[in-house]
């Protein structure tokens, strides 16, 4: 299923109760989290202290009804929940339209219980060759 996985809690219960009633898997589509690098790279992640990423991207006039963190930021999220295995403690972000009324730049810094810090940015931007 392709991200977000709903529009609220109640539709994702009733898509994964339907799921569950025709004996069928339900997942979204976290493509990085099975990226083969991720997965050379991750047993050499233990205990990470401060993790930077940033993804940039193409304008994704396929994807007008969705912002920034959920068509980009997604994914290094996930990323980072998966390789850190901590509970986040705070988290401050801030996100701006530029070409659209949704959100096309956001930026996060994540906190997490075991100390780590992560900061995370996100940018849609247009190609003009």
């Amino acid at each position: 299923v392709e991200k977000p996985l709903a529009e609220s809690l109640e539709s994702a219960d009733r898509l994964l109760a339907a799921a569950a009633a025709r004996e069928v898997v339900v997942a979204c589509g976290h493509t990085e989290r099975f990226n083969p690098a991720v997965d050379a790279a991750a047993p050499f992640i233990s205990q990470p202290r401060f993790v930077e990423i940033h993804r940039l991207g193409t304008f994704p006039e396929r994807s007008l009804d969705i912002d920034v963190v959920f068509d980009l930021m997604i994914h290094d999220l996930d990323l980072l929940l998966t390789l850190v295995g901590r509970d986040v403690a705070s988290i401050e972000a801030v996100g701006v339209n530029v070409l659209t009324p949704r959100v096309d730049i956001a930026n996060v810094r994540l906190r997490f219980a075991s100390g780590c810090i992560a900061v995370v940015g996100s940018v849609c931007f247009v190609y003009v060759p």
